[in-house]
């Protein structure tokens, strides 16, 4: 097996040194006074209509109160997701209505949004590549499967300010392979995180330290610097029964600084190490031996907005590194410029417009050519984008139109366009609908396309992007002061979907877009507040879909791997002022009959105490009632599991 496994300086010299020095010019760094601003309240302390006027920004790329977004936009605030007792962003999205989330293995998850095409990736098994995550701005898919390798993304949720999701297409201000959706993981500014603060929990089979320290720096300046260690016990492998142990190892820091009134500028970096136990192939022997896959990688994204804060310059730089013992040794190197600017265009009229490029490097070195083997082996992918988005509010502000696009060039597919029509009216505080109307695609992986010969599949040069058209229409309303509700209903049409076909001349299976179907599903989330100390959020969400071939008509079995129904409901009860008590009940129904096992409902459990202030301990149970080791198959191990710990804030109460 070939041994390759650079440090960064080798090809991401030129891009540390540029943030370095931009990072030594900052002045002098002095730790500051513990600060108790936080972005957002405790959940229980916010009212239903503060809640649905939380201002998220991934819909429209500026800032608009919840209520009146004209798409299927959801938030998860940081103190639901310190209540919830989820570790990972990843399992944070069960919470999402009509969100899918399966950890069939202990280091592998499939997450999607409203279901998915037919997309098979060869190298980490996973059947999603429809959805779109990013932290911080920076997209975290990768373009080697055009997913996202859930386990690298050891965010610490302690430092996340909220999670907002789109449920639906989002490629017109993110780019391709926004099908389904987009996840965007906002974490707190610098100022918001102030003082020093640790955190350790422990459960059945996982492990957490996390560490920050926040200070400031000249006359406007703050930082944080932070850590993270997380170790996770083998579940039963639902193969071979190797162990499958593994860790991740990340720190971080974040500068932001500019007085008001001034520039104002945002600096942050992350670097992880892992080691991940998984299952690999001798190919001497032919038979399965266990491995040890390691990876390591980094983020740097630096952004700067005028005065007026209508103009803002973005860069990104990222690396992830990854050997996949006997399967395939990985290098991307990508990175990225955007300029954005925000236009009033009339009196009721707004324009937000931008135009960025990327520049990806990967390196994708096959160990075993029976298995997967790309050519070339090094491919350089060049993606040239504009987007423009322009609104009109109509009939004093009850009304708005929203027409955009967003088009491209990139080396695999050439011109794409992503055009969206979207309106809501809104003629009181308490209610709004909206419709939409929406083109997306996806373009191809690596693997689709430069697969070569001999491989367990063969990529496909001419593989064009899947599509899909979006049809939405939605409601959001407050109906009392105790209870809201947010419903959505969609139809989706694709296109050119991902198939593998024989080649009776090749004697190969070929990667080609043989597919197509359609979707339909409808989500329901409702919020209530029985009581002051008291909040229920809820959901709801149906799918069916239909995916065939074009000749022939067959099924290609898709629908089986996504749920019909699915249903949580979360409680959050302030027992006292420093006693909390949480749960969740998350139901998945529906699967085909070859997952009908992965049918499943789990309860979870939190207790919650501010043993002093700054100083919350918790314990908890999650998963009870599960009785299988992963979500792919039934296994005689029960899944439910006990946790504990604790976070201490030097000088500041949460």
């Amino acid at each position: 097996m070939r041994s390759r496994f650079p440090s960064l300086t080798r090809r991401g010299t030129s891009s540390l040194f540029l943030l370095g020095a931009l990072v030594a010019g900052l002045g002098d760094v002095a730790v500051g006074s513990p600060s108790s601003v936080d972005d957002l309240e405790d959940l229980s302390e916010l009212s239903l209509e503060e809640l649905l006027n939380i201002e998220v920004t991934i819909a429209t790329r500026s800032e608009v109160s919840l209520s009146e977004v004209p798409g299927a936009v959801y938030v998860i605030t940081g103190d639901e997701l310190r209540r919830s007792g989820h570790t990972s962003v990843q399992e944070a999205m069960r919470m999402v209505p009509g969100m899918y989330v399966s950890n069939w293995t202990t280091s592998k998850w499939d997450v999607t949004s409203r279901g998915f095409g037919t997309g098979t990736s060869v190298a980490s098994l996973a059947f999603l590549n429809q959805l779109m995550v990013l932290i911080d701005g920076v997209p975290v898919s990768t373009p080697v499967f055009a997913g996202t390798w859930w386990a690298l993304q050891d965010i610490d949720l302690n430092d996340v300010d909220r999670i907002e999701i789109v449920r639906g297409p989002g490629g017109i201000l993110w780019g391709a392979n926004a099908v389904h959706g987009v996840v965007h993981v906002i974490t707190k500014d610098s100022a918001s995180t102030q003082g020093l603060q640790g955190h350790t929990s422990a459960s059945t089979d996982e492990r957490h330290q996390s560490f920050r320290l926040g200070g400031e720096f000249g006359e406007t300046g703050t930082f944080r610097v932070n850590g993270k260690w997380s170790s996770y016990d083998s579940h039963q492998n639902p193969y071979l029964g190797f162990n499958q142990d593994w860790g991740i190892r990340s720190g971080g820091f974040r500068f932001d600084w500019g007085a008001d009134g001034d520039r104002q500028n945002t600096a942050w970096g992350r670097f992880y190490e892992a080691t991940l136990g998984a299952d690999g192939f001798d190919v001497m022997t032919f038979e399965a031996i266990p491995v040890t896959d390691v990876a390591h990688g980094f983020q740097f994204h630096y952004t700067t907005a005028n005065a007026e804060g209508d103009e803002f310059l973005t860069a990104w730089v990222s690396q992830d590194v990854q050997d996949l013992k006997t399967e395939l040794d990985i290098d991307v190197l990508t990175m990225d410029l955007e300029y954005r600017r925000e236009l009033e265009t009339g009196e009721n009229s707004h324009l937000s417009a931008g135009i960025g490029y990327r520049h990806t490097d990967a390196e994708l070195l096959g160990d075993d050519p029976f298995w997967m083997t790309f050519d070339p082996a090094n491919k350089e992918l060049h993606t040239l984008r504009a987007f423009a988005v322009h609104t009109w509010d109509l009939m004093d502000h009850e009304l708005s139109l929203v027409l955009g696009a967003q088009a491209e060039d990139n080396s695999l597919t050439g011109f794409e366009l992503q055009p969206t029509l979207r309106a809501s009216w809104h003629p009181e505080s308490t209610f709004s609908a909206w419709g939409a109307i929406t083109g997306s695609v996806r373009t191809p992986s690596l693997e689709e396309t430069h697969l070569a010969s001999g491989s367990v599949v063969v990529g496909n040069p001419d593989f064009d992007s899947e599509k899909v058209t979006s049809y939405e229409v939605g409601v959001r309303h407050q109906v009392s002061a105790t209870t809201a509700l947010d419903l959505a209903i969609f139809h989706n049409e694709y296109d050119d979907l991902q198939t593998e076909e024989f080649d009776p001349v090749a004697f190969e299976d070929v990667f080609q877009n043989g597919g197509e179907g359609s979707s339909d599903g409808i989500e329901l989330a409702i919020d209530s507040k029985p009581t002051e100390s008291w909040s229920l959020r809820s959901s709801y969400s149906y799918m069916l879909g239909t995916y065939t071939t074009k000749v022939g008509g067959i099924s290609l079995g898709t629908d089986d791997y996504h749920p019909r129904h699915q249903i949580n409901i979360r409680s959050y009860y302030d027992l006292s002022e420093t006693v909390e008590l949480d749960a969740g009940l998350y139901v998945v129904d529906g699967l085909g009959d070859a997952y009908e096992a992965a049918n499943r409902a789990r309860l979870d459990v939190r207790l919650g105490w501010e043993a002093a202030p700054g100083m919350d301990l918790f314990l908890g149970a999650q998963q009870l009632g599960v009785s299988s080791q992963t979500e792919y198959d039934e296994f005689d191990i029960p899944r439910g599991e006990l946790y504990f710990g604790v976070t201490i804030a030097a000088g500041s109460r949460r």
